[in-house]
């Protein structure tokens, strides 16, 4: 199926970009307060992909637009989540939906989790993480894409309702820590216009 397919060659990209070590500007204890995961992840809010560093997202819809997350079903105890991901597929004028499971991770030097790591939800060695720069925990959230094999990719992702009107603090986030000179547009309003949720359909199998 699609998020087989998408998290076993994100496994792979992952754990080769893993192997070259970046020193990241964001990695500073006293940032965490910015950088909880977990509280990252219990935001309800359906999120779209507002910008990115890079053109292509070989991974994940490619170069299509209006790519969402929507985190539900929380579990505090052992913190995790199922996350509803998507995009819109403009060939077939309808959204690719697929469902993966999620939880958090902590790297050094934190005492919370700062990663969100999606994997398939049948095993859970296939995963891709975000290291979260900066989280509001509300409208915005600013994150590391290394399954790109570029440890220094970044993504914004917004709010539903903040997607016209993007909090300073989070450009500002975005454009300290990334590259500002590379913003490539996913998401605008169109993709909130009820025309693009149509989800599509999966093709009957042959008999």
């Amino acid at each position: 199926c699609l998020a087989a397919v998408v998290l076993a060659t994100l496994l792979a990209i992952t754990m080769a970009s893993e192997k070259e070590k970046v020193n990241l500007p964001e990695r500073q204890l006293k940032l965490s307060l910015y950088q909880d995961a977990w509280k990252s992840v219990k935001n309800p809010a359906k999120r779209y992909l507002k910008y990115r560093s890079y053109v292509k997202d070989e991974m994940f819809g490619g170069s299509s637009k209006c790519m969402f997350i929507q985190q539900t079903q929380h579990e505090d105890f052992n913190q995790t989540a199922t996350t509803e991901m998507g995009f819109y597929n403009s060939t077939r004028s309808c959204v690719v939906k697929y469902t993966v499971c999620t939880h958090v991770e902590t790297t050094d030097p934190y005492c919370i989790p700062n990663v969100i790591r999606a994997a398939r939800c049948t095993n859970s060695s296939l995963y891709a993480d975000s290291p979260i720069i900066f989280s509001d925990y509300n409208s915005c959230d600013v994150v590391r894409a290394p399954h790109t094999g570029n440890a220094l990719d970044c993504e914004l992702w917004v709010a539903e309702a903040n997607i016209n009107d993007v909090p300073s603090i989070c450009e500002f986030a975005y454009d300290v820590f990334c590259n500002t000179t590379e913003k490539y547009i996913i998401s605008d309003q169109s993709c909130t216009n009820p025309t693009k949720q149509n989800v599509c359909q999966i093709p009957a199998q042959q008999t």
